[in-house]
């Protein structure tokens, strides 16, 4: 519900302005909060919660366990097969 009113918007606003500026803590609470928006059932629409793949490919190579654990994480839920058997 909150991904159709705009959230993804003011994240990857947010993302944008201040991410190089970003704390290790801020970037990994950024980094979990994407990866808990790309999870869930009913599945989040993959059109809206694709656009945090730049947030999350950033992060890869960065160099904090907790920060890769959460990038991780995100690339779990972002990549996830969809198909209900």
């Amino acid at each position: 519900m909150v991904l159709n009113h705009g959230a993804v918007d003011n994240i990857l606003e947010l993302y944008q302005a201040r991410y190089s500026k970003f704390t290790p803590d801020q970037r990994s609470d950024l980094l979990w909060l994407c990866s808990n928006l790309s999870r869930g059932k009913p599945y989040p629409d993959y059109n809206i919660v694709s656009r945090f793949l730049p947030i999350v490919q950033e992060s890869v190579n960065y160099d904090d366990p907790v920060i890769q654990e959460n990038t991780m994480w995100a690339c779990c839920y972002l990549t996830e097969e969809k198909n209900e058997f």
